[in-house]
């Protein structure tokens, strides 16, 4: 994984995700990188987990509870589809945290592995998941 900092799309998985969302109309992109957050107990790797984050930060802000940092692209993603029903992904979504914060979840440790940064990005998503029990 190629970070550049600890916020959701600060990495190169991210920013293929967020790009590939703004290809489609629709939200199957986002309702994709949910379902592997709802996919069983197997190992998440890396990418998968985040997707996941990149999904819940979007879920956050169709809920309202945008993060500050929110790229454009996802902003005015969420602003084109401000009519989507998100109640019955904010369980998937909060599912989801818990999967990449796991111990079975690469992107937690690859995390855990960089001491500086790792209570910093680990902080960033518990705070995700405050917003989305909002």
């Amino acid at each position: 994984m190629s970070a550049w900092n600890t916020g959701t799309f600060d990495n190169d998985d991210a920013a293929d995700w967020l790009a590939e969302l703004q290809a489609t109309d629709d939200d199957a992109v986002l309702q994709a990188a949910l379902e592997a957050a709802d996919a069983g107990e197997d190992y998440l790797e890396a990418p998968e987990g985040a997707r996941i984050l990149c999904a819940c930060e979007l879920v956050a802000a169709l809920t309202g509870q945008a993060a500050s940092d929110l790229p454009e692209m996802a902003r005015e993603w969420v602003e084109h589809h401000s009519a989507l029903d998100v109640s019955t992904l904010l369980p998937i979504a909060r599912n989801g945290i818990d999967r990449v914060l796991a111990v079975d979840s690469e992107l937690e440790e690859l995390w855990r592995e960089n001491a500086d940064e790792y209570s910093a990005w680990r902080q960033r998503v518990l705070t995700l998941k405050d917003r989305l029990d909002t």
